[in-house]
């Protein structure tokens, strides 16, 4: 089952405080314990030295009775070298306890270290002290069994209070969630009120939200995708009233032939506009697929010269049957594009160069590096481009009338085409007013050399 992210986040939250409550609460009984261990030692290390003391004096049997009277909860006993109890005093039973001195300190010897241990005798629990000399041993007991049930009622309570610290930081977490994703709940109240009907509405913003910046950038993606929907509707209106030209002539002209018999050439001309109109929508069609086709990787990089050399040479038959000059003037340039790219650009753009030029004029194509990029320029001596018509002509079927002449094949969809191509090479294409007054058009990529 899917947990909603209020509800990780105070798990999160809970889940990292019980760390580290259980951290900090099992630091406190430690250094508890430690304290009192350092406590017992206290009490229990100068009556041990004291007792060791006498019994370098007068031998393994020291007066025991003295030392325990002066410290009442102490027990001390006397063992000798086979580990047999030979003197005790106090409350505390001591003959088990030399089994665990011995396992401590082993054989005993003439030293003066002191082991220390918690141990059990019987039903209590002591801190034990054992110091040896070259006659036995002499072990020294505190009672433990207080401050054990001291410490074990503490760390009882710790765990209790474990629990409810933790799962109050969780409730709080929970609660305080609540308030932090509500704007985002009121986000998705707004977004459920969109429709592919009305793509205008917009995320209402709060600038002093801390979703505010989030809701700013999904209003932009929203802009983007309302301008996607428009141009893609006004691209099947556009090309739904570019087809039913060319099919409404198409039917009428064969319509009308078939009203009476013909004589063969009668048949022969209307063949010829049958098939002038079908031309005219085969490249209707293949400007549109064009456009719509996904740009592929370039591996390597393109001789962008030899490209232009090979567009010149195309062109030069049709341009010379116009009455219009077609210059070249180029050097070496690599672009990462591919050839296919790179011809369909330069096409595009001679053939808007050539529908813009009068007779008896000159259209330059130019490639030189500007920078870390390339430069290709196509300029002609036609009427040029308004400015207010700058941008807009590299949108699907957009022409202007007074200079492109529809009878030529224009359909305005190359441009747009161009520009797709060429910025998805991360260059720019823009045309500007020529020397002369015609259109300039300026395609930049990055040089790849």
């Amino acid at each position: 089952m899917r947990i909603s992210h209020r509800n990780r986040l105070a798990l999160a939250t809970s889940t990292v405080c019980g760390i580290i409550l259980a951290a900090l609460f099992g630091l406190a009984i430690y250094i508890f314990q430690t304290a009192e261990l350092r406590r017992a030692h206290d009490i229990l290390r100068p009556a041990i030295l004291q007792t060791s003391t006498a019994a370098d004096k007068h031998g393994l049997l020291p007066d025991l009775s003295e030392v325990v009277q002066s410290n009442p909860q102490l027990s001390f006993g006397a063992f000798d070298l086979n580990g047999k109890l030979i003197a005790s005093e106090g409350a505390i039973s001591l003959a088990p306890s030399f089994k665990w001195a011995y396992s401590m300190i082993g054989k005993p010897t003439n030293q003066s270290h002191i082991e220390w241990g918690i141990i059990k005798i019987g039903k209590n629990t002591v801190v034990a002290g054992s110091i040896s000399n070259k006659e036995g041993l002499l072990v020294g007991v505190l009672p433990w069994n207080e401050r054990e049930g001291t410490m074990n009622l503490a760390t009882l309570a710790v765990i209790i209070v474990w629990f409810p610290l933790v799962g109050l930081v969780g409730a709080v977490t929970w609660f305080a969630s609540a308030r932090t994703f509500l704007p985002l709940e009121s986000l998705t109240r707004q977004a459920e009120l969109f429709s592919e009907s009305d793509l205008s509405r917009r995320l209402q913003i709060d600038t002093e939200d801390e979703f505010g910046l989030f809701a700013m950038r999904l209003n932009h993606f929203l802009d983007r995708i309302e301008d996607s929907v428009d141009r893609q509707q006004r691209f099947v209106e556009d090309a739904a009233h570019e087809l039913r030209t060319p099919l409404t002539i198409l039917r009428g002209r064969i319509e009308t032939t078939m009203l009476s018999t013909r004589t063969s050439d009668e048949y022969k001309e209307a063949l010829l506009q049958a098939l002038r109109e079908t031309e005219r929508m085969s490249r209707l069609v293949e400007a549109m697929l064009q456009s719509a086709l996904p740009i592929l990787d370039a591996t390597a990089p393109l001789e962008i010269e030899e490209v232009l050399e090979q567009a010149h040479a195309r062109w030069l038959d049709r341009y010379i049957e116009s009455g219009v000059h077609l210059e070249l003037e180029s050097e070496s340039a690599q672009v990462m594009a591919l050839e296919e790219e790179v011809g369909c650009v330069v096409d595009n753009l001679l053939t808007n160069a050539l529908r813009a030029s009068p007779k008896d004029t000159t259209v330059s194509i130019g490639l030189v590096h500007d920078g870390k990029q390339v430069l290709l320029t196509v300029t002609d001596e036609g009427g040029g481009v308004p400015e207010e018509k700058r941008e807009a002509i590299f949108e699907r079927f957009t022409r202007l009338e007074k200079s492109r002449n529809r009878s030529l094949g224009g359909f305005g969809v190359g441009l747009a085409v161009s520009k797709r191509l060429v910025e998805g090479r991360g260059g720019t294409i823009l045309v500007t007013t020529g020397p002369t007054g015609g259109a300039r058009f300026e395609v930049r990529w990055p040089s790849a050399s």
